[in-house]
């Protein structure tokens, strides 16, 4: 499995019910990571990563958001 649309399968969806999710909005609501889950536990051979400033950062001070909340009622 290489992509999403693998995962949820909807290719499927597209396939046999006709929906492509065209004129539709989504959002997502992030509300945190829950840190106390089970798989955030230390892990027992306590081998570490290190993660540079290149592997996370967009170079840009700011992104541009369209906020969308007028429709999340």
């Amino acid at each position: 499995m290489t992509t999403a649309k693998e995962l949820t399968q909807i290719t499927n969806v597209w396939k046999n019910l006709k929906y492509k999710g065209e004129g539709l909005v989504a959002a997502v609501i992030d509300t945190g990571v829950d840190y106390t889950h089970k798989d955030f536990k230390a892990p027992s051979d306590k081998s570490k990563l290190k993660i540079k400033k290149k592997d996370y950062d967009v170079g840009k001070k700011t992104l541009k958001v369209k906020m969308l909340k007028e429709k999340l009622h």
